[in-house]
């Protein structure tokens, strides 16, 4: 191997082999492929609501896209806690109701942000309240949406939660709810 040469990347063929890409200095400089490119990218999720009906299908709807998986659930804040603390490697997004029974999701947020600070935290809710939104971006969490909104847009938020972005679904912040 030459001193200018090294490997930038590894991935697995469709029939199991691997093949390894050379690459010279001035490889780096083609914008021809990225790294980020060659890396599946799954977001981990863990979703907590006190209804198993709300859980069910939000795990088999979040299931049908190709770059999220659901790695757990729980009925309240308190199994959300000690889920966590099993699951590795961490989920990327913990989507949290607002209220459930035991401990509720303001609460859970809470420890979430102390325990286990790089899991982002959406809260979900079927309450349009200024005053829970508030709470609930005081508490930690990267986000708040309404159960009203379609599936897609939960998706969107869970997208956005995992980079690290912001999501409100609250007219009163002005922000496009999307």
């Amino acid at each position: 191997m030459h001193g200018s040469d090294r490997t930038v990347a590894q991935r697995t063929l469709d029939k199991g082999s691997t093949e390894s890409r050379r690459a010279t200095w001035y490889d780096e400089l083609q914008p021809t492929s990225r790294l980020v490119d060659l890396i599946p990218m799954t977001i981990r999720v863990i979703i907590a609501d006190d209804h198993p009906l709300s859980r069910d299908g939000l795990r088999q709807y979040l299931q049908m896209e190709g770059d999220m998986e659901v790695v757990g659930e729980a009925a309240n804040g308190r199994e959300l806690l000690a889920l966590l603390e099993r699951t590795h490697p961490q989920p990327d997004v913990a989507v949290v109701d607002a209220r459930m029974p035991e401990m509720d999701g303001l609460e859970a947020t809470r420890m979430i942000r102390e325990r286990f600070p790089r899991v982002g935290v959406l809260m979900l809710s079927a309450f349009d309240d200024q005053w829970l939104v508030m709470e609930a971006l005081r508490a930690g969490a990267r986000g708040y949406a309404l159960k009203d909104k379609d599936p897609a847009h939960l998706v969107r938020a869970i997208r956005a939660a995992a980079g690290g972005e912001m999501v409100i679904d609250h007219p009163a912040f002005g922000l496009p709810a999307g």
